[in-house]
């Protein structure tokens, strides 16, 4: 199995290595050449979104479109999360494969 762990509240944050980038996008692309690597076409894939506390704060003051300018659902934390769930399916080329998704 393939572990992936992404750091909600990194939506609002650029990335240490390179002020630049921001932390989710960087996620987001780390995800995909791990997802769409031919060595793990038959490896179950599990993201775990961590820090939901922090991103259910932080969703409130700051609108996850400042890093998705397509999302329109607010301070909803329900559709924020479902949002990057689809995002990060999104960039799986095997649409038909389960990604295993969990908030913790």
């Amino acid at each position: 199995a393939v572990i992936f762990l992404v750091n909600l509240a990194g939506y609002n944050q650029r990335m240490f290595e390179d002020p630049e980038k921001n932390q989710m996008i960087d996620s987001l692309e780390l995800f995909a050449s791990i997802a769409n690597n031919p060595m793990f076409k038959e490896t179950p894939l599990f993201l775990f979104l961590n820090k939901k506390d922090l991103f259910e704060e932080m969703i409130r003051t700051t609108d996850l479109s400042v890093c998705f300018p397509s999302y329109t659902g607010g301070p909803d934390v329900t559709a924020a999360l479902d949002f990057l769930t689809n995002e990060f399916h999104s960039r799986m080329t095997d649409q038909s494969k389960t990604l295993n998704v969990s908030y913790v």
